[in-house]
């Protein structure tokens, strides 16, 4: 059983997308023949066990790289969130890659230790921060015959996007450099849609050979999840599950409050961090809107499959930043209908035929409100055959199979290359 290691920032139970990815393949790569450790950093969210044996995997191993949070310190950083953000972001604009290198630049002593004690066949890096490929890139010097994956859920968003401010633009040259330097030195390179693959074969096709698209997906558990959907029964919730910072929630309250006014019984429930538009959003609902804070993945995949329609919203400017919220697979997999606001073009692109599913770009509320009255019509038996079809062709069973098959020929040669040198001196 070859042996691997995770670097993620985000792991479970940490109520946030990021945490995802990294959780589902710590799961499933153990039935492909690998044993897995994960080195992460602490946010304050605490686990035992018993509780990462039941919901991850029985033999993996967690090792924390950096300390909790005291509680002063969770109290006082909740206090200062706004005005946290606010300078994260501000400074994330000079900072290349971004400001997560301060901390993966000084774990890295750390994490050789722990290399050096656990002695893994392959590594894992997995980001955004892009920063923590920082932590790849030190390992494979202190560890050449260590095999390194790079794992981008997101671009590089600096190069890829069509817009930057000015400020962005003083640090293109650093991330560019910080950029190249990962895809020179990974042994393979992952990311999660095609165009991102195209953007690497077009700006370095020296890499282009070694990049594979493993996607977003579906997780095994949301199959049973789902509930009894007769005709006739109680419409029930809208729901947006993850993302909702954006403009846009206001018009899909208002949208949501013109079809309670026609008659139809139905609700708002936004589930994940409330939106800083939550005030317009209850005044225009009152008592039609649910706000449910930070959930875990377990309870969001509740949520998902026990919602009528279910609403993806982004803004325009994040519209337009080349990436597939990881959510729409979850949505799409669910037997109900679905409503993107604001898709991206390569959402667009990969999702756009499929029954059940209605984008709209610059959505006004009466445009939301007609999509949402053609969705509370929709045909049962179309959207449990699109759930079907979804859950096949994106499963996270299925990509954690392509990515141990990555994993496996690079041990393979890996092994080639040793016996080789090896066996070269007595020739």
């Amino acid at each position: 059983m070859g042996k691997l290691l995770i670097i993620t920032s985000n792991f479970f139970p940490d109520p946030v997308v990021g945490a995802v990815r990294a959780t589902q393949w710590a799961r499933l790569l153990p039935e492909h023949g690998w044993q897995v450790d994960v080195a992460r950093k602490h946010h304050g969210y605490s686990a035992t066990g018993a509780e990462v044996s039941e919901a991850v995997h029985p033999h993996i191993k967690v090792h924390f790289i950096s300390d909790a949070p005291s509680p002063f310190t969770a109290r006082r950083l909740g206090r200062l969130g706004p005005a946290k953000n606010a300078f994260a972001g501000f400074m994330g604009r000079f900072m290349a890659p971004d400001t997560g290198i301060l901390f993966w630049t000084t774990a890295g002593d750390r994490l050789a230790r722990l290399v050096g004690e656990i002695r893994p066949d392959a590594v894992i890096t997995t980001g955004p921060p892009h920063s923590v490929h920082t932590a790849g890139m030190r390992l494979k010097k202190s560890f050449p015959d260590l095999c390194w994956v790079a794992d981008f859920r997101d671009v590089y968003h600096a190069h890829m996007r069509r817009e930057a401010g000015w400020m962005e633009c003083c640090k293109t040259r650093g991330s560019r450099r910080h950029e190249a330097e990962v895809y020179r030195a990974a042994d393979h390179i992952t990311c999660t849609f095609p165009a991102h693959k195209r953007w690497i074969a077009r700006r370095f096709p020296a890499v282009a050979g070694k990049t594979t698209v493993v996607t977003n997906g579906v997780p095994s558990e949301i199959a049973p999840m789902e509930p009894s959907r007769e005709p006739g029964r109680q419409p029930g919730w809208i729901k947006v599950v993850g993302f909702s910072e954006a403009p846009e929630t206001v018009a899909l309250a208002s949208a949501v409050a013109a079809v309670r006014r026609s008659g139809e019984a139905i609700g708002l429930r936004i589930v994940g961090r409330p939106p800083s538009v939550r005030p317009e959003i209850t005044k225009i609902l009152g008592s039609g809107v649910e706000f449910t804070g930070m959930v875990a993945h377990a309870r969001a995949l509740e949520e998902i499959a026990s919602a009528r329609i279910l609403v993806t919203v982004l803004s325009e400017q994040r519209s337009r930043i080349p990436a597939i919220a990881s959510k729409l697979f979850e949505y799409l997999a669910i037997p109900a209908p679905v409503i993107v606001l604001n898709p991206s073009n390569a959402a667009r692109t990969m999702f756009s035929r499929l029954s059940g599913l209605w984008m709209l770009t610059k959505p006004a509320p009466a445009g939301i409100e007609a999509a949402i009255l053609a969705a509370l019509r929709a045909p049962e038996d179309e959207l449990r055959r699109r759930a079907l079809l979804v859950r096949e062709r994106w499963s996270r069973s299925a990509q954690a199979a392509q990515l141990a098959s990555i994993l496996d020929d690079l041990v393979k040669k890996r092994d080639v290359s040793l016996k080789t040198r090896q066996a070269a001196p007595g020739e």
